[in-house]
């Protein structure tokens, strides 16, 4: 493990957010709403109890914006929150400790995410999909950055576009509904 205080180039890690509707993205916990347009600051919450104040990250506790290193990490990880799971890449700066398969940094920024698709049923899977790529493409403008829609595969630790099937049907369902007011 070791500290890293950097200003202008960013680490670039892994992370998941849980979707909080309308289009936001939170904490794995769903306990923090990520601001769009503005940077994350990490804090330490345990400075409210015993322990002495600190600026977060510090090297001797775990608090800080947490990034795996690779997607793989974070798979291993067990971070993958269920049908409403945003996945994606996210710039660390300020002060970074740097740990076995991640980053623990001052602050945070995501710089591209992927909305993870899982159909509810069978039966409606192209429309679930117009929906998905809608929420996608609100979450994007929202943050300013990509979001696309991506099938996550847990057991096969690969995280993969929507199949060709469902993106052809989705088109094609895009063409027969009106547009819809953003």
């Amino acid at each position: 493990m070791s500290t890293v205080e950097f200003g202008s180039t960013p680490f670039i890690g892994w992370r998941c957010w849980k979707l909080m509707l309308p289009a936001y993205i939170g904490d794995a916990n769903g306990t923090c709403i990520w601001e769009p347009q503005t940077r994350q600051d990490a804090y330490c919450r345990f400075n409210d109890r015993a322990f002495h104040p600190h600026a977060a990250p510090q090297f001797d506790c775990t608090c800080g914006i947490h990034a795996a290193r690779t997607l793989d990490d974070l798979l291993r990880m067990g971070y993958t929150h269920g049908r409403y799971a945003v996945v994606g890449t996210v710039a660390l700066w300020g002060k970074v400790v740097e740990c076995e398969n991640g980053f623990r940094a001052q602050f945070a920024y995501p710089t591209e995410l992927f909305y993870n698709f899982k159909p509810k049923t069978l039966n409606n899977q192209a429309q679930e999909l117009v929906a998905a790529d809608l929420l996608a493409f609100r979450i994007g403008m929202r943050y300013g950055v990509a979001c696309t829609v991506r099938a996550f595969e847990s057991d096969q630790m690969s995280f993969t576009p929507a199949s060709p099937a469902l993106v052809a049907s989705k088109r094609k369902t895009r063409l027969q509904k009106p547009a819809v007011a953003l």
